[in-house]
């Protein structure tokens, strides 16, 4: 009997981590998997703990692989998988218990060819667990919807993840759709997750964080930056590939373009120095054939279309512009904690992803916590955040009085300052924090 989903599980020394990994997938409420666990070579009891759960669980399969590369490993389980849908979990990650389940009855339910859920993103600072529900898009209108991205665009301005959804495994044999097998870890899934929404015919989104991301493993490649150059190899691959189809390229480079853009504002500022011209004048390489139009409005801000330009027309004002952008930042830390320091205690307005990244800051680098968050949000009213409550506007400012508000809201900024003025707050004590330029990187 055809296993309802195959899970592909990529692992490389990964001890302290996967066996909390393996018993979320072993324990999905969707029982009918197969787990197959490819392992390239690992030294550190990962293999030996894989054998041990495998002789209890006849639904994994253990495959050796040679330590060539990611994609390499993931060629070999899909090669294996029998299952009607695929899903991939990082074995230093792990998924809610019912997120196979929930996937799978969704894809069934609308006949889906890709079908994603949103995601947690979390790291431990300093001993304590920071986590934060990420959306994979901004725009709601886009869950409870089936869009089909070659008419529309639109999904390839989802974030680029290829964990937390399922693909159905007839698409991706119709399709050939494979990893590339560069060396290494070097950004492998930016080509599976491009050519699976080029093949997809209908693909949606579920509106509920199922995938549990972790951004402290020290090994994964997102940590280091030996790879970061190797990224695009990758978009030149998939330039090559899809280039040699001209009016199907002229389609995708919108998206091509967005995704491309979105890596290099990741990588750049992560690469030495010495480096990042040559990084820059590759990236402008890629992009600089196609004049970009309209359609990309419609999957990437007004501030990363400037950026865009500017890569595109000009690497040098591209790398002047990111300079301006990132210089100062320890400076701009250390006035924020200088301020911080004279009040008796502070609140962060917001309790999304730019409030807990600018208090995960705060506590990693000065040792600073919040009294409270603040949020117009009643669904987080009442609750918490990790382990600090979550207040209304009013009550934050009557049970505060004397704390400086930090307003950490992208969208929404002026318009919290304006709800704490009418509150009583005087202007000297908020303040509206462009997280960032505060911080290097997100949960």
């Amino acid at each position: 009997m055809q296993p309802k989903v195959s899970v592909l599980m990529p692992s490389l020394n990964v001890y302290p981590y996967i066996e909390e990994c393996l018993q979320s997938v072993l324990h999905q409420t969707l029982h009918d998997i197969e787990i197959i666990c490819i392992d390239a070579g690992s030294v550190d009891g990962t293999w030996e703990l894989l054998r041990r759960y495998a002789g209890q669980d006849e639904r994994m399969q253990l495959v050796a692989s040679p330590k060539a590369s990611y994609g390499a490993q993931m060629n070999q389980g899909l090669s294996r998988a029998q299952g009607e849908y695929i899903a991939i979990v990082e074995t230093d990650d792990y998924i809610k218990p019912h997120m196979l389940e929930r996937l799978y009855v969704a894809a069934k339910r609308q006949n889906l060819d890709i079908v994603k859920g949103d995601y947690t993103a979390f790291t431990h600072i300093r001993g304590q667990l920071f986590s934060v529900p990420k959306k994979l898009s901004q725009v709601a209108e886009d869950y409870g919807q089936v869009f089909h991205p070659l008419d529309t665009l639109t999904p390839f301005g989802w974030e680029m993840f290829t964990w937390a959804g399922l693909y159905r495994r007839q698409m991706l044999l119709d399709y050939n759709v494979y990893w590339h097998e560069t060396p290494g870890a070097s950004f492998q899934d930016i080509g599976f997750w491009f050519q699976t929404f080029a093949a997809a015919g209908r693909v949606a989104l579920v509106d509920e964080p199922l995938y549990c991301y972790r951004r402290d493993n020290p090994g994964s490649s997102v940590q280091g930056n030996d790879h970061l150059a190797a990224g695009l190899e990758e978009f030149a691959w998939l330039k090559n590939m899809f280039g040699r189809f001209s009016s199907f390229w002229r389609n995708l480079y919108p998206a091509f373009a967005n995704e491309l853009v979105r890596f290099s504002f990741m990588a750049y500022p992560r690469i030495s120095e010495a480096k990042r011209s040559a990084y820059a004048e590759q990236a402008h390489g890629l992009m600089v054939d196609v004049e970009p139009d309209e359609r990309m409005l419609k999957l990437i801000s007004p501030y990363n279309y400037h950026l865009f330009r500017l890569l595109h027309d000009s690497p040098e004002d591209f790398a002047a512009a990111w300079h301006d952008e990132r210089a100062g930042v320890a400076e701009r830390q250390e006035k924020l904690a200088a301020t911080l320091r004279q009040y008796p205690a502070f609140v962060i307005c917001s309790a999304g992803s730019h409030g807990v990244n600018l208090q995960a800051m705060l506590y990693e680098k000065f040792g600073l916590r919040a009294a409270a968050y603040a949020d117009n949000d009643q669904r987080k009213q009442g609750g918490d955040c990790n382990g600090v409550k979550v207040l209304s506007l009013a009550e934050a400012v009557e049970c505060y009085a004397e704390a400086y508000f930090l307003i950490a809201n992208k969208l929404h900024g002026e318009e919290l300052a304006e709800n704490l003025r009418d509150l009583g707050v005087s202007a000297g004590k908020m303040q509206v924090v462009p997280v960032e330029r505060l911080i290097d990187a997100f949960l």
